[in-house]
């Protein structure tokens, strides 16, 4: 796998209708907030891009992967001291109640082993509103002088 940034699709739906059935082991993540965005980092070692899924809620977010071994010529090979990264499928889902989110700008990149899932907030948004409509102001204002 490459350390190449890789942009992620996440689809969207009203509500999420269950848990993931794989397991939540080794789904290690931080959450947290910015005066614009929710952000989501998630640690997915040994998973590749083309096998992560990304589900929007109205308040929680999904994330499916498939966690791969490594090459399978040299995995009977090994001797394991420890073993603490699951393989197969793993999932873990976030709630993120009473956050105001703007589901429909969310975005998700891969790099480096990491999810980074950046969601912007209602307050995001309406700065953004705001100041179009500031720009909109000034160039009115322009035409009529």
């Amino acid at each position: 796998m490459t350390n190449k940034d890789h942009p992620l699709s996440i689809q969207h739906t009203e509500t999420l209708d269950a848990e993931p059935n794989q397991t939540t082991a080794g789904v290690a993540a931080n959450v947290y907030r910015t005066s614009n965005y929710l952000v989501i980092e998630i640690g997915l070692p040994r998973c590749r891009p083309e096998h992560i899924n990304l589900t929007l809620a109205a308040d929680q977010l999904l994330v499916e992967a498939e966690r791969h071994l490594g090459e399978a010529a040299v995995e009977h090979e090994r001797e394991y001291l420890l073993r603490e990264l699951p393989y197969g499928a793993i999932g873990r889902v976030f709630s993120f109640p009473g956050a105001d989110l703007v589901h429909h700008d969310a975005q998700a990149h891969f790099a480096n082993g990491m999810v980074i899932v950046t969601i912007p907030t209602q307050e995001r948004d309406a700065y953004h509103h705001r100041v179009r409509g500031l720009e909109a102001l000034d160039d009115d204002q322009e035409t009529l002088l």
